[in-house]
């Protein structure tokens, strides 16, 4: 390996257990909340329905570990821009969360 390169090799690590591991991550997801929101997204599918001329985003949130408020703090101007560009295409957007018509 050319050590100009890449640098000097780390002989001493050690990385974190599965259980340090996690409790790691879990404190970088809660301390952002893109992270927070991302993370709470267990499901999405995008749906067409070509004869109702319909674009459907339909996303399943972990409510136990972020509220769908925090969703629309930083998803709201992607929403309308989601729709403007339904608009364009001549289709409709809609939103559904956790079964939840919401546009």
């Amino acid at each position: 390996m050319n050590q100009e390169k890449f640098g000097e090799m780390v002989k001493d690590y050690n990385p974190p257990t599965a259980r340090q591991g996690k409790a790691y991550i879990l404190k970088i997801i809660k301390d952002d909340i893109h992270n927070r929101v991302n993370w709470a997204v267990t499901a999405g599918k995008l749906g067409i329905d070509k004869q109702k001329k319909r674009i459907i985003l339909s996303l399943k949130i972990d409510t136990n570990f972020v509220p769908v408020m925090e969703y629309f703090e930083i998803f709201t101007d992607r929403m309308v821009y989601c729709r403007k560009a339904a608009k364009y295409l001549g289709y409709q957007f809609g939103l559904v969360i956790n079964n939840f018509k919401l546009l």
